[in-house]
């Protein structure tokens, strides 16, 4: 989740926290985050922002020290929702499933 200045995905957060809130109900899916920046307002931060009451879904299993952290985190995933095209990279090249958010 990029919640940066340009990405405007701000009002969109609650209306993704309710679709989240179904499809993890709906599949018994926990949530795993594949924050790329952590800078100016993190990714990591906007992830707990949005996340909010699906804190307790959340598999955050293993740190990402380095790029390949990032890029296997986002391979182990069946499907990545991201407002960041380097997470929707990351997946894609792995043949993992991407909504983007524009």
């Amino acid at each position: 989740m990029r919640c940066a200045d340009y990405a405007s995905v701000g009002p969109a957060t609650t209306d993704l926290r309710k679709m989240l809130r179904g499809a993890v109900a709906d599949l018994d899916a926990l949530i795993v985050p594949v924050p790329i920046s952590a800078f100016g307002p993190s990714d990591a931060d906007a992830i707990r922002e949005t996340l909010d009451d699906l804190a307790e879904r959340v598999d955050d299993h293993r740190g990402l020290a380095a790029p390949e952290d990032i890029v296997a985190r986002a391979g182990d995933c069946c499907l990545v929702v991201t407002g960041s095209y380097h997470a929707a990279m990351c997946a894609l090249s792995q043949c993992v499933s991407v909504v983007a958010l524009i």
